[in-house]
């Protein structure tokens, strides 16, 4: 399968508030009972579109604080929103993004495809 394109029709509206960087549509969502768990075609989450635009670190805050939220989650290629954040972005967002997600401790059923707990990568 090709996963390098996301399709418009398959990104959840809290998936796109957190690409975009739109932390008052975030919000909103979130108060309105929308899943931040909810993955496109390649697997990406809220979490991986807002660490991989680095466009808003209050946004990737909030995801990383929502109780339904998964550190460790992995995209259909197995790359974590770390992963993601180290691929797309440089400078001081990257660096911004990076000190965010391996300050948020893993869930206790966080596993790598292995079966192993790991630190978001």
């Amino acid at each position: 399968m090709n996963f390098t394109e996301a399709w418009s029709d398959t990104c959840s509206t809290v998936g796109v508030a957190a690409r975009t960087g739109n932390l008052t549509q975030l919000l909103h969502l979130i108060e309105s009972g929308r899943p931040v768990d909810v993955h496109d075609n390649r697997g990406w989450r809220p979490l991986h579109e807002a660490a991989a635009s680095g466009s808003n670190l209050e946004v990737l805050d909030v995801l990383l604080k929502h109780s339904e939220t998964d550190v460790n989650w992995q995209t259909y290629e197995g790359e974590t929103a770390l992963l993601l954040a180290c691929k797309r972005l440089n400078g001081k967002p990257l660096l911004n993004t990076v000190n965010l997600l391996l300050s948020t401790p893993p869930t206790s059923t966080s596993l790598t495809m292995r079966g192993f707990a790991a630190p978001g990568w």
